[in-house]
């Protein structure tokens, strides 16, 4: 649409130019009859001169005519040329506002979208850091109560150990003081023994010794009595 509008007002240029042109010549060609007229010159040729000047007059009217219905087309022209413009520059002006009004909205849509996502992502985001949050105080108070079940852990195992050791050293103590007491105790019984046998190799002896007399006595007898 710009380029013929741009023809348009070149064309409306060149013959506002070739108007002033006739213009000024029609102003020169009647000053130079008011010359010839004040100098006096020769009938003939003032006659020759109005032939000449009623011709020009003529072409004159014919060219004042001819610019007269130029002038009324081109005013014709530009007025048409304002109303195609100025419609022409309504309906750009009513596609740009259009074109604009889509472009805000799918800008505006698009921008709805994108928050709409972030919030949705921002949302998930503090649920996760507060389940998180809430996990980590679950396994804070999971962490304090396996430290006090293995410090009491520790500690009874601390005191099984100190009483293990204890019935060890007891036991040993127990095992040492029973061995002594076994040894004399097999001492005493070695030396009850020892005199037990002594005793009764005695009586043995004693009663070995009795029945040897008593044989004798019974064959002194028996020799005797005979």
């Amino acid at each position: 649409m710009v380029k013929p509008i741009q023809k348009r007002k070149t064309k409306l240029q060149s013959k506002s130019k070739w108007t002033s042109y006739q213009k000024g010549r029609d102003a020169k060609s009647a000053s130079l009859k008011r010359e010839r007229s004040d100098d006096g010159s020769d009938p003939d040729e003032c006659e020759d001169e109005s032939t000449d000047c009623n011709i020009g007059n003529e072409v004159s009217s014919m060219l004042r005519t001819f610019q007269s219905n130029v002038n009324k087309n081109m005013n014709a022209k530009r007025r048409r040329l304002e109303t195609l413009t100025a419609k022409s520059a309504s309906n750009c002006n009513s596609k740009v506002e259009n074109v604009m009004a889509n472009q805000h909205k799918e800008r505006m849509d698009l921008h709805r979208e994108y928050m709409k996502q972030l919030s949705d992502h921002f949302l998930m985001w503090e649920r996760d850091m507060a389940k998180a949050k809430e996990e980590e105080e679950k396994l804070n108070v999971l962490l304090q109560k396996q430290r006090k079940l293995v410090a009491q852990i520790k500690a009874v195992q601390m005191h099984r150990l100190k009483t293990l050791k204890e019935i060890q050293e007891e036991y040993w103590k127990t095992v040492d003081d029973t061995a002594a007491m076994h040894d004399q105790q097999n001492l005493k019984a070695k030396s009850y023994l020892k005199k037990e046998l002594e005793r009764l190799r005695g009586k043995i002896m004693k009663d070995a010794q009795a029945q040897e007399m008593a044989a004798m006595r019974q064959s002194f007898h028996s020799m005797l009595f005979k």
